[in-house]
């Protein structure tokens, strides 16, 4: 129940109720949605990670979270070329700093840190050809968040990964409903329209 509607959280059953709600209503179907539809469902898998194989399906999932999360920060999708740098916004304004630590990879000149690393071959590498062609994504065992593998490699935590993008999604929502006259609030409400509409 949000505005006094009933909400099922599936935009097909929702239509012609998504003129009832408020930005704060916005922000709670989004942080239900969110959390029901991305991170329980990855916090269920890396619960039995260790009796069913949930390969990259983990980071998979929250970097199309941490793309999507980024297009209402940035109040539309991203213009053609500029995936990367709206990605890589969420990740520096509500992510741990831990992915901004500098990252050299000399063959490609557009990662400079982990936040890059994560959008190019971790979002790109595992959306466009199944694969991880540079780095290495584990589990709790690694014990950091982020680290370099023996081999120079970037490896991350996928546990940590989703307990990383649920706390910076929140902290974002948080701060937009602090806010509601702020640019951000209005960039959010913006790019809920587009997408939730009547």
């Amino acid at each position: 129940m949000i505005c006094g509607q009933n909400y099922t959280l599936y935009v097909d059953y929702d239509r012609g109720k998504f003129q009832y709600l408020d930005l704060a209503g916005k922000i709670t179907y989004m942080r239900e949605r969110v959390d029901r539809d991305l991170i329980r469902p990855c916090r269920l898998a890396l619960r039995y990670q260790d009796r069913v194989a949930v390969g990259l399906l983990v980071p998979g999932l929250v970097c199309a979270g941490v793309s999507a999360a980024a297009t209402f920060l940035n109040g539309a999708r991203a213009l053609r070329g500029h995936d990367q740098a709206v990605f890589v916004d969420f990740v520096r304004n509500y992510m741990h700093s831990d992915l901004q630590r500098p990252l050299d990879n000399p063959t490609d000149p557009k990662v400079s840190n982990y936040a890059d690393w994560l959008y190019r071959y971790v979002r790109c590498g595992l959306a466009h050809s199944f694969v991880l062609e540079w780095g290495h994504i584990e589990n709790s065992h690694l014990g950091a968040y982020v680290t370099l593998s023996a081999s120079g490699q970037p490896q991350i935590n996928q546990d940590e990964l989703v307990q990383d993008f649920a706390k910076g999604w929140e902290r974002y929502l948080d701060i937009v409903a602090a806010a509601p006259t702020d640019p951000l609030a209005r960039k959010f409400e913006h790019r809920f329209d587009a997408v939730f509409h009547d």
